[in-house]
């Protein structure tokens, strides 16, 4: 039953699965609006918090920028916005090892633009 219910919020039904012709210019531009995003979470806020902490430096300033790069994620709702908070630690964690924005620009303009071609989300 939840099964069948989170595949009818995740998913259109009258979409395909994977539809490669919904690749359009919105998604050129992700490239920029990912990397803003990724700038203001990690280089500003992440690295900002883990400057100020006190104790767990790493863990305080991934934690609290995930909840915030989630909240940027509002529009989309509750469960995205939660999926937006776990890949926001993953991304976290990737940025706090690489030291560069980069890589987390990447895999967040990937992700994004598999979530559009797949249907999750519409703009």
């Amino acid at each position: 039953m939840l099964h069948s219910y989170m595949i009818q919020i995740c998913f259109r039904q009258n979409m395909v699965f994977f539809d490669i012709r919904r690749f359009n210019l919105y998604q050129v531009f992700y490239l920029f609006t990912a990397f803003i995003q990724e700038f203001i979470a990690r280089s500003v806020l992440q690295s900002n918090l883990k400057r100020i902490a006190i104790r767990n430096k790493s863990a305080y300033s991934i934690i609290h920028a995930s909840i915030i790069f989630a909240i940027f994620h509002i529009e989309y709702g509750f469960w995205f916005m939660i999926g937006a908070a776990v890949l926001g630690g993953l991304l976290g964690v990737l940025y706090d090892k690489q030291k560069t924005i980069l890589g987390v620009w990447i895999v967040h303009w990937i992700l994004g633009v598999a979530a559009f071609l797949l249907g999750i989300i519409d703009q």
